[in-house]
């Protein structure tokens, strides 16, 4: 996984093996998620919430799949990102990530 901010106010993120690539404002703005896996009308928002995290919202069309937090460790070496569905907060699933030397 690939996360970079190429310009104040703007992400990209390169997920492998999915090449699934989203790119545009961290303002909470709907972009497309470009993705051979990803049927059209996908889209998720990305918004900065704190220093080192973000929330995100994925949608099909007008229906809300699934809502995201990205949260970098004060160190930057471990992202950990939680997801669930709507109306399912209980039902929580997290990822940690480690960054490789």
């Amino acid at each position: 996984m690939t996360i970079a901010f190429p310009a104040p106010g703007q992400m990209y993120i390169y997920v492998d093996p999915i090449d699934n690539t989203w790119a545009g404002p961290a303002d909470g703005t709907f972009m497309a998620v470009q993705s051979p896996v990803s049927p059209p009308g996908m889209a998720t928002a990305f918004r900065i919430a704190a220093p080192r995290k973000m929330m995100s919202e994925t949608k099909l069309g007008d229906k809300t799949l699934c809502f995201a937090t990205l949260e970098v460790s004060e160190d930057g070496n471990t992202l950990t990102r939680t997801t669930w569905a709507p109306a399912k907060e209980d039902q929580k699933t997290v990822v940690t990530l480690k960054k490789q030397e």
